[in-house]
Protein backbone atom coordinates (compact mmCIF):
# COMPACT_ATOMS: atom_id res chain seq x y z
CA UNK A 1 0.00 0.00 0.00
CA UNK A 2 0.97 3.74 -0.85
CA UNK A 3 2.61 5.42 2.10
CA UNK A 4 -0.06 8.81 0.52
CA UNK A 5 -3.00 5.97 1.41
CA UNK A 6 -1.61 4.68 4.57
CA UNK A 7 -1.62 7.91 6.10
CA UNK A 8 -5.24 8.72 4.23
CA UNK A 9 -6.61 6.11 6.07
CA UNK A 10 -5.32 6.69 9.53
CA UNK A 11 -5.98 10.46 9.27
CA UNK A 12 -8.01 11.06 12.33
CA UNK A 13 -8.70 14.57 10.44
CA UNK A 14 -11.43 16.06 8.58
CA UNK A 15 -11.93 13.67 5.13
CA UNK A 16 -13.50 16.64 3.85
CA UNK A 17 -10.17 18.60 3.76
CA UNK A 18 -8.11 16.02 2.24
CA UNK A 19 -10.30 15.81 -0.63
CA UNK A 20 -10.29 19.90 -0.82
CA UNK A 21 -6.33 19.58 -0.76
CA UNK A 22 -6.20 16.74 -3.33
CA UNK A 23 -9.24 17.88 -6.21
CA UNK A 24 -11.02 21.61 -6.12
CA UNK A 25 -13.57 19.49 -8.02
CA UNK A 26 -15.76 18.36 -5.16
CA UNK A 27 -20.04 16.90 -4.97
CA UNK A 28 -21.32 14.60 -2.48
CA UNK A 29 -24.53 12.91 -3.85
CA UNK A 30 -26.69 11.75 -1.10
CA UNK A 31 -28.59 8.29 -1.80
CA UNK A 32 -30.64 8.25 1.27
CA UNK A 33 -31.27 10.59 4.20
CA UNK A 34 -33.90 9.68 6.91
CA UNK A 35 -34.93 7.77 10.06
CA UNK A 36 -34.26 3.98 10.35
CA UNK A 37 -35.23 2.24 13.30
CA UNK A 38 -34.87 5.60 15.65
CA UNK A 39 -31.85 6.15 14.27
CA UNK A 40 -31.23 8.83 11.70
CA UNK A 41 -28.90 7.51 8.51
CA UNK A 42 -27.16 9.73 5.68
CA UNK A 43 -25.59 7.80 2.87
CA UNK A 44 -23.79 9.70 0.42
CA UNK A 45 -21.61 8.96 -2.42
CA UNK A 46 -18.52 11.90 -2.52
CA UNK A 47 -17.08 12.59 -5.73
CA UNK A 48 -13.20 13.92 -7.03
CA UNK A 49 -13.31 15.08 -10.34
CA UNK A 50 -16.44 13.60 -11.45
CA UNK A 51 -15.59 9.99 -10.33
CA UNK A 52 -17.16 8.33 -7.07
CA UNK A 53 -14.11 7.45 -4.77
CA UNK A 54 -15.89 7.08 -1.22
CA UNK A 55 -19.52 6.11 -0.08
CA UNK A 56 -20.01 7.26 3.54
CA UNK A 57 -22.98 6.39 5.75
CA UNK A 58 -23.25 8.81 8.96
CA UNK A 59 -25.99 7.74 11.83
CA UNK A 60 -27.08 8.93 14.99
CA UNK A 61 -29.44 8.00 17.43
CA UNK A 62 -32.91 10.76 16.93
CA UNK A 63 -32.09 11.62 20.37
CA UNK A 64 -28.99 13.06 19.50
CA UNK A 65 -29.86 16.76 19.09
CA UNK A 66 -26.34 18.56 17.87
CA UNK A 67 -25.25 15.13 15.43
CA UNK A 68 -29.19 14.97 14.47
CA UNK A 69 -28.97 18.75 13.14
CA UNK A 70 -25.58 18.38 11.76
CA UNK A 71 -26.92 15.21 9.29
CA UNK A 72 -30.32 17.07 8.57
CA UNK A 73 -28.94 20.23 7.67
CA UNK A 74 -26.08 18.68 5.30
CA UNK A 75 -28.05 19.20 1.77
CA UNK A 76 -25.40 18.04 -0.20
CA UNK A 77 -22.72 19.66 1.27
CA UNK A 78 -19.86 17.52 3.44
CA UNK A 79 -20.71 17.23 6.99
CA UNK A 80 -16.60 17.39 7.58
CA UNK A 81 -17.06 21.33 7.66
CA UNK A 82 -19.57 20.50 10.64
CA UNK A 83 -17.81 18.33 12.35
CA UNK A 84 -14.29 19.47 12.49
CA UNK A 85 -14.67 23.11 13.04
CA UNK A 86 -12.89 24.59 15.91
CA UNK A 87 -15.65 25.37 18.31
CA UNK A 88 -17.27 22.17 17.95
CA UNK A 89 -16.07 20.56 20.88
CA UNK A 90 -16.78 17.26 18.29
CA UNK A 91 -14.04 15.02 18.71
CA UNK A 92 -13.63 11.59 16.46
CA UNK A 93 -12.42 8.35 18.08
CA UNK A 94 -12.20 4.42 18.23
CA UNK A 95 -11.37 4.42 14.12
CA UNK A 96 -10.77 0.68 12.69
CA UNK A 97 -9.97 0.25 9.19
CA UNK A 98 -10.57 -2.97 7.91
CA UNK A 99 -11.32 -4.92 4.32
CA UNK A 100 -15.11 -5.94 3.12
CA UNK A 101 -16.55 -7.50 0.07
CA UNK A 102 -19.67 -6.32 -1.70
CA UNK A 103 -21.11 -9.31 -0.98
CA UNK A 104 -20.63 -8.59 2.81
CA UNK A 105 -22.08 -5.27 2.95
CA UNK A 106 -25.26 -5.18 4.60
CA UNK A 107 -26.98 -1.93 3.67
CA UNK A 108 -28.92 -2.60 0.42
CA UNK A 109 -28.33 1.06 -0.56
CA UNK A 110 -24.83 1.01 -0.74
CA UNK A 111 -24.76 -2.39 -1.84
CA UNK A 112 -26.64 -1.79 -4.70
CA UNK A 113 -25.02 1.57 -5.48
CA UNK A 114 -21.93 -0.33 -5.89
CA UNK A 115 -22.80 -2.61 -7.63
CA UNK A 116 -24.50 0.04 -9.84
CA UNK A 117 -20.93 1.18 -10.27
CA UNK A 118 -19.85 -1.87 -11.79
CA UNK A 119 -18.10 -3.33 -8.63
CA UNK A 120 -19.10 -7.47 -8.87
CA UNK A 121 -19.52 -9.41 -5.69
CA UNK A 122 -15.62 -10.55 -5.17
CA UNK A 123 -14.74 -6.66 -5.01
CA UNK A 124 -12.61 -5.97 -1.89
CA UNK A 125 -12.86 -2.42 -0.25
CA UNK A 126 -11.13 -0.79 2.83
CA UNK A 127 -13.62 0.32 5.34
CA UNK A 128 -12.72 2.92 7.62
CA UNK A 129 -15.35 2.85 11.13
CA UNK A 130 -15.02 5.85 13.77
CA UNK A 131 -17.45 7.71 16.17
CA UNK A 132 -17.98 10.91 16.65
CA UNK A 133 -18.98 12.36 20.27
CA UNK A 134 -19.63 15.12 22.20
CA UNK A 135 -20.41 14.91 25.72
CA UNK A 136 -22.98 12.07 25.81
CA UNK A 137 -24.11 11.86 21.87
CA UNK A 138 -22.53 9.63 19.41
CA UNK A 139 -22.44 9.48 15.45
CA UNK A 140 -20.71 6.65 14.18
CA UNK A 141 -19.50 7.08 10.26
CA UNK A 142 -18.45 3.95 8.14
CA UNK A 143 -16.50 4.86 4.82
CA UNK A 144 -16.05 2.44 2.04
CA UNK A 145 -13.36 3.12 0.03
CA UNK A 146 -13.25 2.71 -3.69
CA UNK A 147 -10.80 1.52 -5.62
CA UNK A 148 -10.73 4.62 -7.36
CA UNK A 149 -9.15 6.95 -4.62
CA UNK A 150 -5.99 4.72 -4.13
CA UNK A 151 -5.77 5.52 -7.92
CA UNK A 152 -5.68 9.43 -7.23
CA UNK A 153 -3.81 8.93 -4.01
CA UNK A 154 -0.47 7.69 -6.09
Amino acid sequence: MQDRFQEFLNDYGSTTKRFKEISKNNVVEVLFSGVTNNNFQRIVSIFLDNISIMVAISETNITNATFLQILQDSANNPIGEKLFESSSGIKRINMQISTISLQQITNQVIYEYLHQLGYNIQQVFYIRKSQFILNNEFMQLTEYILPSLLNLLQ
